[in-house]
């Protein structure tokens, strides 16, 4: 990130049922995030991607990835 402005690469997207609905520029937070989601709405499909590789991890109920 550059003047605050994050580049396309850079950062995590939080997506919920495919839908891309949050950006968090740091990992710690873009997880914590996630895992409020995922308790917020336990049947809901919540993962984090990784904009740099394009990976995403799935958030599990329990808190943990997988």
């Amino acid at each position: 990130m550059k003047s605050g402005i994050p580049r396309p690469e850079d950062g995590f997207n939080i997506i919920i049922n495919g839908v891309d609905r949050s950006f968090r520029d740091r990992e710690e937070v873009a997880y914590a995030s996630a895992r409020y989601m995922k308790q917020r709405h336990p049947k809901d499909l919540v993962e984090i991607r990784t904009r740099a590789t394009g990976e995403r991890i799935v958030m599990r109920e329990d808190g943990r990835t997988g």
